[in-house]
């Protein structure tokens, strides 16, 4: 039997205040949750042991890495170097980070570089809700030209982690600066190559990129999806480590307080605005003037965001003089067990191989 247009509109109007309920309740869960992390954040991360870590240990010098945040630019930048008298390398490693994590992410990495003797700069990009992908870009050129007028011997190596993979290809794809700078190489991991959708539906269309049985949406689940795209952050620990770790992995060594400070620092993050997103609607990106230029792109064996099978061959496309290295055993943030050798030993080889 038909619906008289009184029940129908009666119909939709329960559907649309059924849908209004269910964003509200949403929303009021993601805020409950997300002042609640903040607090325990700034109070001292809680282990599992009942201990409490200190949220200021990346920044603690020792007789061999000294470590010191700086604003450089419109950025603040955490810088690490060698405490010994020994001669530095001449490249300085400028390291962006991905979305919802910032300078702590590098930090084991760029004490590895400075045992090394490299120099190098973690740059905070100060993510804000609704950011544009050309604000962050036009943030770290900032940086990058500010680090060229410190009189560095050499020009930088750029290494860049998903959505800051992103941004450093934004670099590479800007002729002017990388011969202003003197750009000596970049290293792209676990992100996606700058490219418009176009590209990627035609690797689709060709059957390149295979079905996988877990992806990022499927891991967020409804919850999770409906934070991430109206508020541009994450709602629990457990989503994290779906989509960032591997699913056996309950422990990591990259930062002191091991999984559960991950998890704080993680929740604790503003929105990163959108350049994952805006990157898409963008030109196919000019990369000649990079054929001297070496490329080492990092995957992720387990990546659910970014699937080797699909990204790989556009990176082909772009870079056709790349090396690259596939890091067994590790999801999408590299920060699963043996993420030392499996990724930061290859990283801080192909730095080192390269570097003045």
């Amino acid at each position: 039997m038909a619906l008289s247009a009184i029940e129908m509109a009666s119909l939709r109007t329960a559907i649309v205040a059924g849908l209004g309920a269910c964003s509200l309740s949403y929303y009021a869960a993601w805020r409950r949750i997300s002042r609640g992390n903040k607090e325990i954040f700034k109070a001292g991360g809680i282990a599992e042991d009942g201990s409490t870590f200190d949220v200021s240990d990346e920044d603690a010098s020792d007789d061999d890495v000294t470590v010191e945040t700086r604003q450089i630019g419109p950025l603040s930048v955490r810088c690490a170097y060698p405490t010994s008298s020994s001669p530095r390398r001449k490249s300085p490693v400028v390291l962006v980070h991905g979305m919802w994590h910032s300078t702590w992410y590098f930090a084991d990495l760029q004490r590895r570089l400075a045992k090394q003797n490299f120099v190098s700069y973690s740059v905070d990009l100060n993510p804000k809700p609704l950011k544009k992908w050309k604000q962050f870009a036009g943030e770290l050129k900032s940086v990058l030209l500010a680090l060229k007028a410190e009189n560095h011997e050499s020009g930088p190596i750029l290494l860049g982690h998903s959505q800051g993979g992103i941004l450093v290809q934004t670099m590479l794809s800007d002729k002017a600066l990388t011969k202003e700078i003197q750009l000596q190489g970049a290293i792209l991991c676990g992100t996606i190559p700058l490219s418009p959708a176009s590209v990627s539906l035609k690797l689709l269309r060709e059957g390149k990129i295979q079905p996988q049985q877990k992806d990022i949406v499927s891991e967020l689940g409804p919850r999770g999806n409906f934070v991430y795209w109206f508020f541009g952050t994450l709602i629990d620990a457990e989503r994290i480590q779906k989509i960032f770790f591997l699913p056996t992995t309950t422990e990591t060594t990259l930062l002191p307080g091991g999984m559960n400070e991950y998890y704080q620092r993680c929740l604790a993050a503003p929105s990163d605005g959108w350049p994952t997103l805006e990157h898409f609607f963008a030109k196919t990106p000019d990369l000649s003037h990079l054929e001297n230029t070496p490329i080492f792109v990092v995957y992720a064996d387990d990546d659910i965001i970014y699937q080797h099978a699909a990204v790989h061959p556009i990176f082909e496309q772009y870079y056709p003089h790349m090396a690259s290295h596939t890091s067994k055993g590790q999801a999408h943030c590299f920060a699963d067990p043996g993420w030392e050798e499996t990724f930061a030993d290859p990283v801080i080889n192909w730095i080192t191989n390269i570097a003045e």
